[in-house]
């Protein structure tokens, strides 16, 4: 088999409507990939900068914050993240998807579903 391209992993991701996020703890940045405006069509872009602004955006009848899922699982950090996923629903008067899967390990980069 012979395989001529590279595989562009945000193609990928943009491919099965996910979109690589990194949370930097330290400073609350998140870094998306690429495709974000696509997988999260939010009325103000620069409330996807950083964690608490983002959270803005989840509806607060939604049960646990993102935060509180994220940071204060059970399991601990050997070394290798804390692996999670989330359910959560966005506030539909701020952003289009009602509904977000996200998946990954703390201390590690991560994806979000619409």
């Amino acid at each position: 088999m012979v395989i001529e391209e590279e595989l562009d992993p945000h193609a990928i991701f943009a491919s099965v409507g996910e979109v690589p996020y990194e949370w930097l703890i330290d400073s609350d940045r998140i870094v998306w990939g690429r495709n974000v405006g696509a997988v999260l069509p939010v009325a103000d872009p620069a409330a996807l900068d950083h964690g608490r602004s983002y959270a803005q955006l989840v509806d607060p009848n939604d049960g646990p914050s993102r935060f509180d899922a994220v940071m204060r699982a059970s399991a601990s950090d050997c070394g290798s993240g804390v692996p999670y996923q989330l359910q959560y629903a966005l506030n539909a008067a701020l952003a289009t998807p009602d509904l977000i899967r996200g998946s990954g390990q703390r201390g590690h980069s991560v994806s979000a579903r619409a």
